[in-house]
Parts: C-alpha cells; sequence; structure tokens
C-alpha cells in the first residue's frame, strides 16, 4: 500500500478542486431586468436536485438577497442589466464585453426583448437583426455555443399598453411568436440553439408583480421552462469536452479509456 502524507494529499485535493473549477460549464444567463429574477435560483436548485452538478453560473452581476432566501445555496451570478435593450447590445458590444471578462463562457441562457418593445419602440425586423448580431458575438467568442433562447412572457395589457405605445402587448406577443420560429432556425451542429417557450402558459397577471416581471408564481414557472433545455445544454457541452468524473476531480476521456469501454 502505497502512503500518502498529509501535505501530499492535501495538495492533491487542492489540484482536484483547481480542475473542477476549471472543467465546469459555465452557463451565463442573460438578458436586461428580468434576468435579475429568482427563476435563476430557482433553475438552478432544480438542474441540482436533477443531479446536474459539473457546472456554474456566471456574470459580472449578483442578484438580490431574497433569492438566496428563497434558495438557499443557489448561484446568484448573472448578465441581466436593468432597463436594456437588445438593440442596444448589438449595437454597443456590451456582450462580447462581459463575454470576455468571464472564464470561456459554453452555455447562454437568454431572455430578451421586452425593452426593445416597451422602451424602444423598435420595428420586429430591427430586433430580430439585433439578435442576429448577438449570437454571432456569441459564435465568435465560442464556435461551440449552446445557446437556450427563451420567448418572452406576455404583458399585461391594462398596465403597459400606454399612450404613447397602445400596442404594447400585441408586439411582445408578436415578437415571441417570430422568436419560435427564428430561434430554432439560426441552431448548428457545432453551435445548437434550444429554443424554451416561456410565452405559453404564463398569466401576465396573476404571474407577475407589475404586468411584466414574474413573481414567485411567474419565477416558478419560467425555472421549469427553461430546466429541459438547460440540462441539456449543460450535459452536451459535458460530453462534447470529454469530462468524467474520478475519485480525486476530473480529468479528459484517453483514448485508451474509450477502447477499455468497447
Amino acid at each position: 500500500m502505497v502512503k500518502v502524507g498529509a501535505l501530499t494529499a492535501f495538495g492533491l485535493l487542492s489540484l482536484a478542486g483547481q480542475v473542477m473549477a476549471q472543467q465546469s460549464v459555465k452557463v451565463m444567463p442573460f438578458g436586461a431586468s428580468i434576468v435579475t429574477r429568482c427563476w435563476r435560483n430557482n433553475l438552478d436548485a432544480k438542474l441540482k436536485a436533477a443531479g446536474v452538478k459539473n457546472y456554474d453560473f456566471v456574470g459580472s452581476q449578483q442578484g438580490s438577497q431574497d433569492c438566496l432566501k428563497q434558495f438557499p445555496g443557489t448561484d446568484n451570478d448573472h448578465e441581466g442589466h436593468s432597463g436594456s435593450q437588445a438593440t442596444d447590445y448589438a449595437a454597443k458590444g456590451n456582450l462580447t464585453t462581459w463575454l470576455n471578462q468571464q472564464p470561456a463562457v459554453d452555455v447562454v441562457v437568454m431572455f430578451l426583448g421586452h425593452n426593445d418593445v416597451i422602451l424602444g419602440h423598435k420595428p420586429l425586423d430591427t430586433i430580430i437583426k439585433a439578435y442576429d448580431t448577438l449570437i454571432e458575438q456569441m459564435r465568435k467568442k465560442n464556435p461551440k455555443m449552446q445557446i437556450v433562447w427563451s420567448n418572452l412572457t406576455p404583458v399585461d395589457p391594462k398596465r403597459w399598453d400606454t399612450s404613447s405605445n397602445p400596442n404594447n402587448s400585441k408586439d411582445i406577443a408578436a415578437l415571441s411568436a417570430r422568436i419560435k420560429e427564428y430561434a430554432p432556425s439560426k441552431s448548428t451542429s457545432d453551435s445548437p440553439v434550444y429554443f424554451v417557450n416561456n410565452f405559453e402558459g404564463f398569466n401576465p397577471v396573476s404571474d407577475t408583480d407589475d404586468g411584466e416581471h414574474p413573481s414567485t408564481s411567474g419565477n416558478e414557472k419560467m425555472a421549469s421552462k427553461f430546466l429541459p433545455a438547460a440540462k441539456e445544454a449543460i450535459q452536451a457541452v459535458s460530453r462534447s469536452s470529454g469530462i468524467i468524473r474520478g475519485v480525486l476531480g476530473v480529468r479528459r476521456v484517453t483514448m485508451a479509456d474509450r477502447r477499455r469501454t468497447k
């Protein structure tokens, strides 16, 4: 039997921890104010409950402490910026900057577009062109980026159809329908796009605090909708990188490993 000293064992465990950190799948929740809400923490809890643990949410922003109280021990990192628009992100290159600030991002979980309609009054074609640019920026940073893309939740017309734009709710519905067709069309074998339908089944009155931003019930619905696609994307990265877990951490599968499993 080979004896391992305490310092050696500590060094091995430290190395294993570093390898685990390097090999964990990096997931960036990306968007505007709705991304700051607690559905992210709820999703994190659901992923872990489903046995998906080799991942790390990343981003320059931190969610509210209330989300951590609701879901203790969950990851609060994200890249959601209140009031932001997809068209501005695309024009200013914000996403590229944020991707460069993080370790290599493997998965982007995207929910973005309400403000382009409600605040920016942008034509739908203009918003779609901005989405094109954002996808290009993601894939320039990582040609194998896994993209989990949701359409928008509906808004309450009584609260958000205003004198400046009496068609906000209809335009949100129209954009959501466009995303439903658009997102799958952007999928490739190297960089899949997983469409998530958060529009269907979401009640803008009972599932929001203000006719737009999700309440507790809305957060639960969104997390449940995101779960299958997020799980699939994270596991796809793990499979493609050939990561298997060992006693001391993680190592890459070698050709010898593959021959032994045949």
